[in-house]
């Protein structure tokens, strides 16, 4: 700081006038805002760490993204107050004068506590050649993230992290995926819920259940002999005339016992999802029963 004084002799008093001339480090370290952070909701003031300018250079911290109040614009360890929900990014500028001006940013993630968890949407089925769908989990309250996995079956994500995303590649049978949402910081923060694609194969054309049969009293049971479906088709034994007990419907191959003299005659249903012909199939045979 230079001054400039003037004595203007018996005309008046002395006046005096000054000059500032600042000299910037050209070596003098470039704006560092600090490492990124994250907190829960309530949670919403937190003290930011940049680093300390050297003078004469000053700093100042501004938003790029999100609200909040700042308590000292020029503090690098000012704290920061009411910070909304989502990502905050927040600018730290040094001004260095004819040196030049250095930015950085750094970001704070609230997290909503109350942010819904994982939801997925209905199972799905479809019939070949049919192999993709798009599925549907909620969308997690940012800056949470959600996440499709595959835990049975097979599938390739569109984009794993879209919860309406298309999956292609499924494989006949049960494809099982789990949509997790990662809510951060906050309690509980790992949630997840999971939804099932069934593909039907559609080469099942016809139900066959075995040839007829006969037996003779006193032996009043004998063992079916269905063609087995092929998954995720299930079969039933349904019994349309005579009598007997199935010892399990659902088995192709499983025994009727109790049957009494003349002819039972027994229903084999397919039951193949949304392939055609509504997805349902049969065949008949017949059990002759002697004396």
């Amino acid at each position: 700081i230079f001054s400039s004084t003037v004595d203007n002799g018996p005309c008046g008093a002395l006046t005096t006038d000054h000059v500032s001339i600042f000299l910037s480090p050209l070596t003098a370290p470039s704006a560092a805002a600090g490492p990124d952070q994250s907190y829960c909701s309530p949670t919403s003031t937190t003290t930011l760490d940049a680093n300390m300018p050297t003078a004469p250079a000053i700093g100042v911290w501004a938003f790029a993204q999100g609200t909040g109040t700042i308590t000292d614009v020029n503090d690098p360890a000012t704290t920061v107050s009411d910070l909304s929900i989502g990502e905050n990014i927040l600018t730290w500028t040094i001004d260095n004068g004819v040196c030049g001006i250095t930015t950085d940013s750094i970001s704070i993630l609230i997290y909503d506590a109350d942010a819904p968890a994982a939801v997925t949407g209905p199972d799905q089925q479809h019939c070949t050649p049919q192999d993709s769908t798009f599925l549907t989990g909620n969308t997690p309250t940012f800056p949470a993230q959600g996440t499709w996995s595959v835990i049975n079956g097979a599938g390739v994500f569109g984009d794993a992290n879209d919860p309406s995303s298309k999956v292609v590649g499924l494989s006949i049978g049960m494809n099982t995926f789990v949509w997790t949402v990662d809510n951060g910081p906050c309690a509980d923060a790992i949630s997840n819920d999971t939804m099932t694609v069934t593909i039907f194969s559609d080469s099942t054309s016809a139900a066959n259940a075995g040839e007829d049969l006969s037996i003779c009293l006193p032996v009043n049971s004998v063992q079916l002999n269905a063609d087995i479906p092929q998954l995720p088709a299930t079969g039933t034994w349904t019994i349309l005339s005579g009598i007997g007990t199935l010892t399990d419907p659902s088995d192709p191959h499983t025994e009727i016992t109790g049957l009494g003299s003349g002819e039972a005659t027994l229903l084999w249903t397919l039951d193949n999802g949304p392939c055609p012909n509504n997805g349902i199939l049969t065949d008949t045979m017949t059990i002759s029963v002697f004396e």
